[in-house]
């Protein structure tokens, strides 16, 4: 569930890895067990998300060995 979340609008360092993202959320996500950690979050247009929102887990396999958890939009129906 989306417990917080801010949505990136710009990038301070004009990183291209960034910067062809924007614009983009990271959320702070509560997971059922309890804990909460930050994400980036995918599947909401930036102004569509709100608190509470169900997101579930997937991974980005960013190179052949490292994945990063992030979240997406829980579809209804």
């Amino acid at each position: 569930m989306v417990y917080s979340f801010t949505i990136i609008r710009q990038v301070i360092d004009n990183s291209p890895a960034f910067q062809n993202e924007l614009p983009f959320t990271v959320g702070l996500i509560e997971l059922e067990e309890g804990p909460r950690l930050y994400s980036k979050v995918t599947g909401f247009q930036p102004d569509e998300m709100k608190i509470g929102d169900k997101v579930q887990i997937y991974y980005d396999d960013v190179t052949s060995e490292i994945s990063l958890p992030k979240f997406k939009k829980v579809s209804r129906g």
